[in-house]
């Protein structure tokens, strides 16, 4: 049984129901064939069951794929949505409310993505589940288990396009040629496996259950279109994908010798050229009359392209694989340390011997190293968001105050009463006189605290060519006055519940000497309902005078202010000198109609053996150190190895970073301003040859 897919925004009540409840689920993949449906899941009269199929393990901090079988013994239709309640033994992780279905007699199967979950322990996570009927009573269902990663074990993986036929088969030594951990590491630490700590999954998808929307390709590290695979993908499937690339994804084509349609021929040479329109017949690349890919020039390719797609990497191979080809040569190990963002001072030993350099540091204990995650430290933005009317009250106040309390039910309250011949009064006055104290300190606290509700957030967004935005990162503060449920209406973006804000600090100090108590706690619970990451709604609960941070991932402009106009490709000469400091602010004020006075500026140059920042701070909006860490991964974990990861939109941001700080040549210029009560912070990444 193969799942239909639907991409839709809604439906109308004057459709018939089985065609509302289509309309309005929003499927971000064909889910596989789920086999026939044993006599043990019949259907049985009026009664729904629900399982889940998922073939592979979530990436880490990354949202997941999930098939949905239903199966409904009912004459009437069904309409409502699942709820699901995510718990850790007795932790309450969050929940998902699915969009609406109309259930008919009979199987129906979807695929959903579920958003990032925060579990830390590795135990299988137990979904609590219930079918909400449209204007009924919820039907209760039993518990489903869902695979997540181990703590202390880092998971990518790698989708593949499945070809026609035996194809895939024959193309089986070429996917596996590509998986990163087939180098073994230089030296093993303490006698372990240091990759035992990394965990590498293939999921082949059959080409018509490719997302059509970009950010479902959160959910992947590593995309690979051979031959059919990618011949057989649609236009909106191929812009989805290059989008996902483009914000930093990583793609491999084998076009070989399938026949490509002109979306395909597009979708490549738009890649080479970073987004930008090309003429026909001036691409990288062109079809020959019998469709297949060829060179500039009508050469057939023999060799690979690594091409950089604004912030990802895609390689490119119009040349089938050639029975018996040797992917042990250097072309192949750059091949592969290219497609995974692997540091160019790491890569180098790749290329050349084929194998890993031993991880670096003290504190690296047998597979700990590379399975720790390394947690972006917002602490430093979260407290440049904190309102600046929001204060503590002085401790020499509380000490004073509490010192008039006990004077006054003391002393007092005994020589006062007693000088008036009036002690049986104390039964009176005790209490006007703790509630009097009580309401001062509220007050006072009111005061101090403050009695209005606070958003601030520091929103990251990455340009292209032109300045065309790429991505839009936004980590929002929400501080209330007042406890109460938080709700944020969202389409087409990831939204996370970042951890309480001494997780980063305590990482940044400690790393991951002592998993056990440098462990990150619990992000507060997110509760979803609608079509997620389509049309949807996250709701939270904050306490009164605390303040929480999320995260939302967009691949657009939506929130992106008009008021920063600058040229950017105007700065490349400035940024490709290699003394583009002392130059870069009369740069600006020629490309930029707003005055570099009004802005922080930063470039980060890579010399090869490190990061040589320069900057031009005039408003003083962030502290330097927490730029740059924004911007370049610290050498810990498995960032001494790669210098970025595909989108994940979860909640530790490891996917943030976008500079390799050991390329030589690489340039990323950096500008803050504030808007209103957000701080956007604008980067553009140059490659100078």
């Amino acid at each position: 049984m193969r799942i239909s897919w639907f991409w839709a925004a809604g439906g109308r009540r004057g459709r018939a129901a089985a065609g509302v409840g289509l309309a309005a689920l929003l499927c971000l993949a064909a889910a596989p064939d789920l086999g026939e449906i044993p006599p043990s899941e019949r259907a049985e009269k009026d009664v729904l069951k629900v399982r889940f199929g998922h073939r592979l393990l979530q990436r880490t901090d990354a949202p997941m794929p999930v098939d949905v079988r239903f199966l409904w013994g009912g004459e009437r239709l069904l309409e409502g949505r699942l709820g699901m309640e995510f718990n850790d033994g007795n932790e309450r992780l969050g929940s998902y409310a699915g969009p609406e279905v109309a259930l008919s007699k009979g199987a129906q199967s979807y695929r959903w993505l579920l958003p990032s979950l925060p579990i830390e322990d590795g135990r299988e996570l137990r979904a609590t589940l219930d079918f909400r009927v449209r204007g009924g009573s919820p039907i209760s269902l039993p518990g489903q288990g869902l695979q997540l990663p181990l703590v202390g074990r880092r998971s990518f993986v790698m989708a593949v396009s499945e070809s026609r036929g035996s194809e895939y088969a024959a193309l089986l030594p070429f996917i596996q040629a590509l998986r990163f951990d087939r180098f073994p590491v230089q030296e093993e630490v303490e006698g372990r496996r240091t990759l035992a700590a990394v965990a590498l999954y293939q999921a082949p998808i059959p080409p018509e259950e490719f997302p059509e929307l970009p950010l479902a390709y959160a959910a992947y590290d590593v995309l690979v279109l051979p031959g059919d695979g990618f011949a057989l993908l649609k236009e909106r499937q191929t812009k989805a994908i290059q989008r996902w690339v483009e914000a930093g994804g990583s793609v491999f084509v084998l076009a070989g010798q399938s026949a490509l349609a002109p979306h395909h021929l597009r979708f490549l040479n738009e890649l080479k050229s970073g987004g930008v329109p090309v003429a026909p017949g001036t691409g990288a690349f062109s079809l020959a009359p019998d469709g297949t890919l060829r060179e500039a020039g009508g050469v057939p390719g023999v060799g690979m392209r690594l091409l950089r797609a604004c912030l990802g990497r895609a390689i490119v191979r119009a040349a089938p694989i050639r029975p018996g080809e040797d992917f042990h040569v250097p072309e192949w190990r750059k091949a592969v340390a290219f497609l995974w963002g692997v540091r160019a001072d790491v890569a180098g030993r790749i290329e050349a011997k084929g194998q890993w350099p031993s991880l670096r540091g003290e504190s690296v204990r047998g597979d700990e190293g590379l399975g720790t995650h390394c947690p972006m430290p917002l602490t430093p933005i979260q407290k440049v968001l904190f309102p600046k009317t929001v204060r503590h009250i002085p401790l020499g106040t509380i000490i004073l105050v509490l010192s008039l309390f006990v004077l006054a039910i003391g002393p007092v309250d005994y020589f006062f009463l007693g000088w008036i011949r009036q002690r049986r009064l104390t039964w009176v006055l005790f209490p006007v006189l703790s509630i009097s104290f009580t309401l001062f300190m509220v007050f006072l606290a009111e005061r101090a605290m403050g009695g209005s509700d606070h958003r601030n957030a520091a929103v990251f967004v990455d340009l292209g060519p032109g300045g065309r935005v790429l991505r839009q990162d936004r980590y929002e503060l929400v501080y209330l006055a007042r406890e109460r449920e938080v709700r944020t209406p969202l389409s087409g973006a990831l939204f996370s519940g970042l951890s309480p804000e001494e997780e980063a600090n305590e990482w940044d100090q400690r790393g991951w000497e002592d998993r056990e108590t440098s462990r990150p706690t619990a992000r507060t619970p997110v509760a979803f309902e609608g079509r997620y990451p389509g049309a949807y709604e996250a709701r939270q609960w904050i306490p009164q005078w605390t303040s929480r941070m999320s995260r939302t991932l967009r691949l657009d402009s939506a929130d992106a202010p008009a008021d920063l106009s600058l040229d950017w490709d105007a700065l490349e000469d400035a940024v490709r000198d290699p003394q583009a400091g002392p130059v870069f602010p009369e740069a600006w004020s020629r490309a930029a109609k707003v005055p570099a006075s009004s802005a922080d500026l930063y470039v980060f140059s890579s010399t090869g053996s490190g990061l040589a920042p320069w900057s031009w701070r005039a408003a003083f909006l962030l502290p330097e150190m927490s730029v740059r860490r924004a911007c370049c991964h610290a050498p810990r974990g498995m960032f001494q190895w790669l210098f970025c990861v595909a989108p994940t939109g979860g909640g530790r941001a490891e996917d943030l970073p976008v500079m390799d700080p050991s390329e030589p040549g690489a340039r990323l210029v950096v500008a803050v301003r504030r808007s209103g009560s957000d701080i956007f912070i604008y980067r553009r990444l140059f490659h100078v040859e």
